[in-house]
C-alpha cells in the first residue's frame, strides 16, 4: 500500500493529529486490554460482587482504563443486571493533603446524585460531620445494597491515599476491606496504582487479612502488536495518511507498544507526513523516510527527556545497576566490548533478578523473546548510558 506523503498534505493543511499524547485516552477511542477489562466486569458482575487493582508503571493507561470502565454503566449489558452499578471516578491525588475525613467526604458529595430519597438524608447528615463514624459508613453502603445499588468505586492514584507515615492508612484499609466484604456488597473497589497493591501495602501494618486478598490483581502492560496496529489503523481513518509496514515497524521498536511511547512516536511520523518539517525545517516534494524517521527520533527524545528523568528518579540505586547493565548490553558495539558487556549483564542480573522483575512490572523493562531483558526503547537505552548515569 503506498504511503501518502507531501502533496496530500498540500490538500489538507488543517488536517489535526489523531494521535492523543499527554492526556488520558477518551472511551470513544480505546483500544485492547480485552483480557484486562473482561477480568474485572466478571469479578464485578459475579456473585461476588469483587473488586480489582490494576497496577502498571507511568502512563501505560491506568487511567484511561478507568475512564473505559465508567463509560460501560451506561451499556445494555450493565443495566440488565438486577442490581445497578453505579461507576464512580475518584483520582485520590485531588484530596490534599489526604485524609480518611477528607475522603469520605468527597466520596458522599460524589454518591448523592444517584441515592434515593433515604440515602440522600443519610449522606446531608454524614456531610456535616468532621469526622465520619466507620459504622455510619457501612450502615450508608448497607443502604445502598438494600436499595438495589452498588457503588463501584474507581479510585485513581491509590499509592497517594496510604502511606507508612500516616498513622490512620492501617485504619483506612480496615474500613475498606470491611465494606466490600459486607454481606450486602454495597461497594466495590476498583484501585490503580504504580505497583502491585501487595507492594504499595506491604509497609503498612493492619491486624488479620491482609487488605490485598480481596482483591483480583490485574497488571497493565505492553501492547501488542496487533493492538499497536489497530491504535494506528483507527487514528489514522479518515485522515488520507498512511503507516506502511516500514512505519509500523520504526513506531513499535522505539515504544516496544508501551501506549504512551507509541502514541508519541505516531504523533511525530504523523507531522512529518502532514507538514514535510524535518530537523532543518525544509520543505521537500517528497518525503525522505530516513530524514522523517531521524526527525521522530529527534522529537521524541525531547519530549521524552523529562519522562526518562522522573523514570530513572523513582529507580533504587540497584535498579539503575541493573537497567545500566541491561542498556549497555543492547547497545555496545564490535565484539569484544559487546562479549564484555554480555558477561556484566549476565552477572548482574542474577544478582539483581528481584529488581528486574520491579522494572518489568513497570514496564521499563521487557523480557525477549530469547528469554534475555531489554530496556523498552533503545532511545532511553542510550539516554541512561549518556546522561542517565550523570544524574
Amino acid at each position: 500500500m503506498k504511503t501518502m506523503h507531501s502533496r496530500e498534505s498540500e490538500k489538507t493543511p488543517g488536517l489535526a493529529n489523531p494521535f492523543i499524547v499527554g492526556n488520558p485516552v477518551p472511551p470513544t477511542h480505546f483500544i485492547g486490554r480485552e483480557h484486562e477489562v473482561t477480568t474485572i466486569k466478571q469479578n464485578l458482575r459475579g456473585p461476588g460482587k469483587g473488586s480489582s487493582a490494576i497496577s502498571g508503571g507511568r502512563r501505560i493507561g491506568k487511567t484511561s482504563l478507568l475512564h473505559y470502565l465508567k463509560s460501560l454503566e451506561a451499556t445494555q449489558d450493565w443495566k440488565a443486571l438486577e442490581t445497578e452499578h453505579v461507576f464512580i471516578y475518584l483520582d485520590c491525588l485531588s484530596i490534599s493533603p489526604f485524609t480518611a475525613a477528607r475522603f469520605w467526604q468527597k466520596v458522599l458529595h460524589l454518591i448523592e446524585p444517584f441515592a434515593n430519597a433515604k440515602v440522600k438524608r443519610q449522606v446531608k447528615t454524614l456531610g456535616t460531620k468532621t469526622r465520619i463514624p466507620n459504622v455510619d459508613i457501612e450502615q450508608l453502603f448497607d443502604e445502598l445494597a438494600d436499595a438495589g445499588k452498588l457503588v463501584a468505586l474507581l479510585l485513581d492514584e491509590f499509592e497517594s491515599a496510604i502511606s507508612d507515615t500516616r498513622s490512620d492508612s492501617a485504619d483506612f484499609l480496615n474500613l475498606l476491606r470491611s465494606l466490600i466484604n459486607r454481606p450486602l456488597r454495597g461497594l466495590a473497589l476498583i484501585i490503580a496504582g504504580r505497583d502491585p497493591l501487595h507492594v504499595l501495602c506491604r509497609d503498612i501494618f493492619a491486624p488479620g487479612s491482609p487488605f490485598y486478598n480481596s482483591f483480583v490483581f490485574v497488571p497493565l502492560g505492553l501492547f501488542s502488536r496487533a493492538e499497536a496496529n489497530e491504535l494506528i489503523d483507527r487514528a489514522l481513518e479518515d485522515t488520507g495518511i498512511v503507516f506502511d509496514e516500514d512505519d509500523r515497524e520504526f513506531v513499535f521498536k522505539i515504544s516496544r507498544g508501551h501506549p504512551y511511547w507509541l502514541q508519541l512516536a505516531c504523533s511525530h511520523l504523523f507531522d512529518a507526513y502532514r507538514s514535510r518539517e524535518y530537523k532543518d525545517h525544509h520543505f521537500d516534494e517528497s518525503i525522505d523516510r530516513q530524514q522523517a524517521k531521524q526527525y521522530v527520533e529527534d522529537k521524541f527524545r525531547i519530549q521524552a527527556r523529562p519522562h526518562f528523568e522522573e523514570l530513572w528518579k523513582t529507580c533504587t540505586q540497584e535498579e539503575k545497576r541493573a537497567l545500566v547493565a541491561v542498556a549497555r548490553r543492547s547497545q555496545e558495539q564490535g565484539l569484544v566490548r559487546r562479549i564484555v558487556a554480555a558477561i556484566r549483564y549476565r552477572k548482574l542480573t542474577r544478582e539483581f533478578n528481584v529488581d528486574l522483575d520491579s522494572l518489568i512490572n513497570r514496564s521499563i523493562v521487557v523480557k525477549t523473546d530469547s528469554g534475555d531483558f531489554d530496556v523498552f526503547s533503545p532511545i532511553f537505552a542510550r539516554w541512561i548510558l549518556s546522561e542517565g548515569r550523570k544524574l
